[in-house]
């Protein structure tokens, strides 16, 4: 599994999820997503295209919600996109749209992460 820069979006930071996340690369993911997010870590506007995501097991669901958890704890967000079939059957089998932020494209993710992060006017 790998995790991809895809660049900025203004400011927010885009990544892609690429294979499969499961118990045997749970440790290295979070090492990869914590040198992708750099020093401004958990804080961040993130979102992760999951369109190669192709399987989650259970230590990738913990996984999962360790970074929602991360980054509302930090004030950043976190917003998953474009999630293949599989994987979106399993998150709304275990309840997990409720929990985490989901959006059907890359557009709907950048407009959904920005939502309450704008200044007030």
């Amino acid at each position: 599994m790998d995790i991809e820069v895809l660049g900025y979006s203004g400011p927010v930071l885009r990544i892609a999820i690429v294979g499969r996340i499961i118990r045997d690369n749970q440790w290295p993911l979070v090492e990869a997503l914590e040198t992708v997010l750099g020093p401004a870590g958990y804080q961040q506007l993130v979102v992760a295209d999951m369109a190669r995501t192709l399987f989650v097991d259970s230590s990738g669901l913990a996984f999962l919600i360790q970074c929602h958890k991360r980054f509302t704890q930090a004030g950043g967000r976190f917003v998953m996109h474009s999630i293949t079939p599989a994987v979106r059957t399993l998150f709304e089998t275990m309840g997990l749209q409720q929990l985490f932020l989901l959006a059907e494209n890359e557009r709907a993710a950048l407009t959904l992460v920005m939502q309450d992060k704008m200044p007030r006017v």
